[in-house]
């Protein structure tokens, strides 16, 4: 009996896992899409990243009175 609870712990270990591994994988893939966004702007545009995460900001801003009303 013991024998079967370690064999279904490794089981959901390796699942748990391999979620794991895939959600850093996709973290990691996002950060440097937006590094590598944020330095194109930069160097085409001169735009910094400042100023694009204002222009978010308006933007979620404007969303969120348009939705909510405030």
């Amino acid at each position: 009996m013991e024998l079967v609870v370690l064999f279904a712990a490794i089981a959901i270990s390796l699942i748990v896992f391999g979620w794991l591994i895939k959600i850093v994988k996709a973290t990691v893939r996002v950060a440097l899409s937006t590094a590598i966004v944020l330095l194109f702007l930069l160097v085409v545009f001169g735009i910094g990243p400042d100023q694009v995460f204002q222009k978010m900001g308006e933007i979620f801003q404007t969303l969120w009175r348009t939705f909510v009303g405030g």
